[in-house]
């Protein structure tokens, strides 16, 4: 199933596609004044534990962004 679905973060868009409830991994573009400029990537581990965001791109003002998040469930 495929959705779109946008939050406005400030000066930038994020849209994300490709929402289900069972989709791993989950990708969302980061789009400011209708140019994408960056992605963010969600993956769960099998069992469920951990979930590891990737955030590539640049933010408005051009300087690069280049995030890895690691989230454990306690």
């Amino acid at each position: 199933m495929k959705a779109k679905i946008t939050a406005l973060v400030g000066a930038m868009l994020l849209v994300s596609a490709g929402l289900a409830a069972d989709d791993n991994p989950l990708i969302g573009k980061w789009k400011h004044k209708g140019k994408q400029i960056g992605t963010v990537t969600e993956v769960v581990s099998k069992d469920g534990k951990t979930l590891t965001r990737t955030q590539k791109g640049a933010n408005p003002q051009g300087q690069p962004i280049d995030n890895v998040q690691v989230l454990d469930k306690q």
